[in-house]
């Protein structure tokens, strides 16, 4: 019998579990109910308008939200993990960005450590960005997505029921 196994190493991969049962591509079939029964983060702090392109950037770090006027941002490569938040001289660890313009539509989001969701993309729910990714300008993200570490969406990208393992 063809296993995961045959196909992928899943050894370091978040969502393992998804992938137990039958066959490889079985594990798209229970992508449903795996991403419905997920445990998503509750957003905390700034305000987060669904279904409307934020006012202004946004930084993500343990479960909070706080407008980065009040930060200082270096967009580097998030898949290379050079996206950095500052507060004064210290650096946030795990920080993520949901620039202004971005829109997110419910709160069955969650997002990794050190995520850049760029101006002009649309989450829709149930969605789970691995740590270190990318969702460029103009994706738009249908639902039922799961990606795993430092995976890049590209811009104008649509995207549903999808999973992307890591280094996509």
């Amino acid at each position: 019998m063809l296993t995961t196994k045959s196909f992928f190493d899943l050894s370091n991969f978040g969502h393992q579990e998804l992938f137990s049962q039958g066959y490889v591509w079985e594990s798209l079939k229970n992508l449903k109910q795996y991403m419905t029964d997920f445990p998503y983060p509750k957003f905390r702090g700034a305000e987060l308008p669904y279904g409307q392109p934020l006012p202004e950037t946004l930084v993500y770090v343990a479960g909070e939200l706080i407008p980065a006027r009040k930060l200082k941002i270096t967009f580097g490569d998030a898949a290379k993990g050079e996206l950095a938040v500052y507060r004064g001289s210290k650096k946030i660890a795990g920080a993520s960005i949901i620039m202004a313009g971005a829109v997110i539509c419910g709160p069955e989001i969650a997002l990794g450590r050190g995520v850049l969701v760029e101006a002009g993309a649309m989450l829709k729910t149930p969605t789970i960005i691995g740590d270190c990714s990318e969702v460029r300008q103009g994706a738009y993200i249908r639902g039922y997505c799961l990606t795993g570490r430092r995976c890049v969406i590209g811009h104008t990208t649509e995207v549903k029921h999808t999973i992307f393992l890591d280094d996509v």
